[in-house]
């Protein structure tokens, strides 16, 4: 694509862009509660490792069952960037999609997607303020690397080559 064309392009889409989304309300107008959306909590979505809970912090409340996880973020704004990392406290709701539902051990490598519910009001010992509270809206468990993951060819004896495979196992 040609720097005019694109030009063109990007131009075409920003005006459908502000046509479709126009927004003809006004905040001091009492209509405008009706035409925007009820405010929403936030959603986050993380991967990271189930640590163990602290001494005397209650592993159910009103039912619902909770579990720590631990992750990182790159911080470039420091040189040299640094991993900083942090605790976020989970919950799972106390509904039937999640009561059958085993809380994950410690160690365990996890993707979760989940609503913000706020900040608890105990302090976590390993952090320097209290926890963010996340509600469970989905959970995926991140599989473990294999032990033979890095063993070479001839020491594994369930090693295939790529010619020996048949034609069928590349689906």
């Amino acid at each position: 694509m040609n720097r005019s064309v694109s030009i063109l392009y990007s131009s075409c889409l920003i005006l459908l862009i502000s046509i479709c989304f126009r927004f003809e309300s006004d905040p001091s107008q009492d209509t405008f509660r009706q035409v925007m959306p009820e405010p929403q909590a936030p959603v986050c979505t993380m991967n990271g490792r189930v640590v163990p809970q602290p001494k005397g912090v209650p592993f159910n409340i009103h039912g619902w069952r909770s579990f720590d996880v631990r992750t990182s973020y790159y911080d470039n704004s420091v040189q040299p960037g640094k991993h900083l990392s942090y605790v976020i406290h989970w919950f799972l709701p106390y509904s039937p999609r999640w009561q059958k539902f085993n809380t994950p051990a410690a160690g365990t490598a996890l993707s979760l997607m989940g609503r913000l519910l706020g900040r608890l009001n105990e302090k976590h010992p390993s952090e320097p303020s209290s926890l963010l509270a996340f509600q469970v809206l989905s959970i995926d468990f991140i599989p473990e690397r294999s032990s033979n993951l890095g063993s070479s060819p001839s020491s594994s004896s369930s090693s295939v080559s790529i010619r020996d495979r048949p034609a069928s196992s590349w689906a």
